[in-house]
């Protein structure tokens, strides 16, 4: 279905929460991250537009208090103005960017809270990896290596714009910047899925490095994550 429903019972009974655009509306949940009693969802809803029917993205809920209670934030969206995006050392050249204003195209398909960072990821398709240090209501855009680099960090000299592809047959853009799910794991390691690969950080999101098909994988598009325990 898709609605969300809880247990407090080991699975003998469930109960739904009362989000109203779950319960009346036409929201459903494509992605969600449970610790302790904070519970984050991310929420989107299908349109038809000339190219068929796509996903778009509604916005975030998230309940602090088990679910019995829940707050509704909007869709991370870019602003028109949202034309550059400054990586490492704020004098230098920030990198251009093309922003995402579409709701469609732009599903949380992929969410995870951070306790130890407070940090709060999300992966959102062609809207790309992005983060929010203030419990959801800012976002800023997180660069991950473009398609003809394997890595990045903030003293390198490399400048490239930031740009998703629109579609799969799209030749401008990155499909790296397609992003499918999002994780810290235990030693606070973050790790993205996207179209061309799987992304890693070990310092907190800032420099990244990218393995594909060329470094083993079985293909470069990578669409879930999950920590063995």
């Amino acid at each position: 279905g898709s609605g969300l429903v809880g247990t407090a019972d080991g699975g003998r009974t469930f109960r739904a929460p009362s989000i109203d655009s779950l319960r009346f509306g036409s929201d459903r949940v494509s992605s969600l991250s449970v610790v302790g009693d904070t519970i984050w969802a991310g929420l989107s809803f299908t349109v038809e537009t000339t190219q068929g029917f796509r996903d778009a993205a509604s916005g975030l809920t998230v309940s602090r208090d088990g679910g019995r209670t829940w707050t509704l934030l909007p869709a991370p969206l870019d602003l028109p103005s949202d034309t550059a995006i400054v990586y490492g050392d704020p004098n230098r050249a920030p990198f251009p960017a093309v922003p995402f204003v579409a709701a469609v195209g732009a599903p949380p398909v992929g969410i995870h809270y951070d306790p130890p960072s407070g940090t709060l990821w999300l992966a959102a398709f062609r809207s790309g990896l992005r983060r929010s240090d203030d419990g959801g209501r800012t976002f800023e855009r997180v660069i991950l290596p473009p398609d003809d680099l394997s890595s990045i960090a903030p003293d390198d000299p490399f400048l490239f714009p930031i740009v998703s592809p629109r579609s799969a047959q799209d030749t401008l853009g990155s499909f790296n910047f397609w992003a499918y799910d999002v994780l810290v794991d235990e030693a606070g390691d973050v790790w993205a899925a996207t179209e061309a690969g799987l992304n890693v950080s070990r310092d907190g999101g800032i420099s990244w490095r990218r393995f594909g098909e060329t470094e083993g994988l079985s293909g470069d598009q990578v669409t879930t994550l999950a920590e063995q325990q």
